[in-house]
C-alpha cells in the first residue's frame, strides 16, 4: 500500500522551514528557471542548485526558499507530484533540514540521492531577480 499522504503532516520539519528540496530537476533549469516555476504562486526568496564542481552540471536536485514556512508548506501540498510546467517531470518536493539536506518524510525506498552519490557535487547559489 502507498504510504505517501499528501495533505495529511508526514514531517516534524513541515510548517517550521521555509526551505524544500526539489528533485528530478532537469538538466537545462537554473536558478532563475527554477525559481520560475513558483511565479504566480508564491515568492522565492532564493534557490541553490546542486552542481558536479568538476563539469559545472546541475546533478539534478537543488533547494528552494520561500518567504516563510506557511508558504512552503502550501507550495508542498499543492505542487508536490504534479507536473511541472515546460517539462514531462513532476514536482517532487521535500523539506529540506536547516544543515541543508533532505528530511525524509516517508521511509526511503533506495535509490536516494544525497551528496554520497555525487562525490564531485557542489552548491552554488545565486539569488532571483524580482520583476
Amino acid at each position: 500500500m502507498n504510504n505517501m499522504n499528501h495533505g495529511a503532516p508526514s514531517n516534524p520539519l513541515e510548517g517550521q522551514t521555509k526551505t524544500l528540496w526539489i528533485g528530478d530537476v532537469e538538466s537545462w533549469m537554473n536558478e532563475q528557471n527554477v525559481a520560475a516555476q513558483f511565479d504566480n504562486i508564491a515568492t522565492v526568496s532564493h534557490v541553490k542548485i546542486i552542481r558536479d564542481k568538476v563539469k559545472g552540471t546541475p546533478v539534478g536536485y537543488g533547494f528552494v526558499e520561500f518567504a516563510d514556512a506557511e508558504t512552503a508548506k502550501e507550495i508542498f501540498t499543492t505542487l508536490n507530484g504534479h507536473p511541472i510546467p515546460g517539462s514531462n517531470r513532476t514536482f517532487k518536493l521535500n523539506w529540506a533540514s536547516h544543515g541543508g539536506g533532505v528530511a525524509r518524510a516517508q521511509p526511503s525506498h533506495g535509490g536516494g540521492r544525497g551528496d554520497q552519490g555525487y562525490p564531485n557535487s557542489q552548491v552554488q547559489s545565486a539569488p532571483t531577480e524580482d520583476h
